[in-house]
């Protein structure tokens, strides 16, 4: 047992952060997936956005219309204001008219929130890979083979681009994989599990030809191990570890692909 004495913080001020989430039916799927991957390229790095279709449960703070039904969602997140969110915003927007648009200025609280993470926790089964830039255009296929919303299906599947040319401090983990990453979740009880486990595995298999190779343990809800990890930066962890704790106090909650003491 160890107690952490001190922690620092570097904090930065971000004085025009705009953030939201839209939701569309998820008739709409194909088409809003293809328009959001031809619009990546061209989006400022000020932007973030992430693509996914999900399961909404029967109950919340969602339009009648929607709730209890598989739908798209889009999240983003711009630090410099309404602007740089107009053109991706508007290119979806000719798809299909969204049901619902939260876009608006934020603060840290209103943009934990445009992820709909579960208020509670709930058993799942997860999976993350780092993907390369033609992650983009496989979108349709990693979504077609999560069955979001069908028997044996996942309950969320989503595409993250995180493609930065920032200039990274020299941390134990700094940096990003790939500029895409995929995320997929299942119902992890025993009644659903094998079904969610063949869901996962379709992903993957869909997933081989535009990825990195690597794992994101952090993402593998409910899996035994961390998958495929970079090796030199699990290395990198673990000498870290050992040396700011060399009586191992503090353990890593997952197994980062090198012993850990």
């Amino acid at each position: 047992m160890g107690i952490a004495t001190e922690l620092e913080f570097d904090l930065v001020s971000v004085p025009n952060l705009w953030a939201g989430l839209l939701l569309w039916p998820v008739e709409h799927a194909d088409d809003l997936l293809r328009r959001w991957a031809a619009m990546v390229p061209g989006i400022p790095q000020t932007v973030t956005s992430t693509i996914a279709t999900l399961q909404l449960p029967p109950q919340g703070p969602f339009p009648d219309e929607l709730r209890g039904r598989p739908v798209v969602h889009l999240s983003y997140a711009s630090v410099d204001g309404e602007k740089p969110l107009t053109a991706l915003r508007e290119a979806l927007g000719t798809v299909a008219r969204p049901t619902v648009d939260t876009t608006g200025p934020a603060d840290a609280t209103r943009l934990a929130q445009i992820h709909l993470d579960p208020s509670v926790r709930v058993p799942a089964r997860g999976i993350g890979q780092w993907l390369t830039a033609d992650g983009a255009r496989a979108v349709p296929q990693l979504f077609e083979a999560a069955l979001v919303g069908q028997p044996d299906g996942m309950v969320m599947v989503e595409l993250r681009h995180v493609a930065t040319t920032a200039v990274a401090r020299s941390g134990a983990r700094s940096t990003v994989a790939g500029p895409f990453l995929l995320l997929g979740v299942g119902i992890g009880d025993r009644a659903h599990l094998s079904g969610t486990q063949a869901a996962l595995r379709r992903v993957e298999r869909a997933a081989e030809s535009v990825g990195t190779g690597l794992d994101t343990p952090s993402f593998r809800e409910g899996q035994p191990d961390a998958g495929r990890a970079d090796l030199a930066l699990s290395a990198r962890v673990a000498d870290i570890s050992e040396r700011l704790d060399p009586h191992h106090a503090f353990r890593l909650q997952r197994d980062q692909g090198v012993p850990n003491g």
